[in-house]
């Protein structure tokens, strides 16, 4: 059984973490690189964001008896292997760092 409130949890991160990067990313260019703060905040949210799904994957990963993904690239291969995620979508991530998950 899935915890619902742990995904919940990890998409409600992922969610506001687009809502603010949608609206830096509104700022003209030069605006935004001058903009200490706002490189920051995208840098922050950005590592939530990326944080929050590759836990939400080795969660469902894990319960879903794919096995314990030892690293970020193994997440996304078991969730193409598992059929979670589209094997198109899977394979155009190839080039992810193989570190390990925290």
């Amino acid at each position: 059984m899935f915890n619902e409130e742990l995904i919940a949890a990890r998409l409600g991160i992922i969610q506001s973490a687009i809502r603010r990067l949608q609206l830096l990313a509104r700022l003209p260019r030069e605006q935004f690189l001058q903009d200490e703060d706002a490189v920051d905040i995208t840098e922050n949210r950005l590592r939530r964001a990326l944080e929050a799904l590759f836990d939400l994957g080795r969660y469902l990963v894990v319960k879903s008896g794919l096995g314990v993904p030892q690293d970020y690239r193994a997440i996304i291969e078991k969730l193409k292997d598992g059929q979670i995620l589209p094997a198109d979508f899977a394979s155009g991530h190839g080039r992810l760092p193989q570190s390990s998950c925290p």
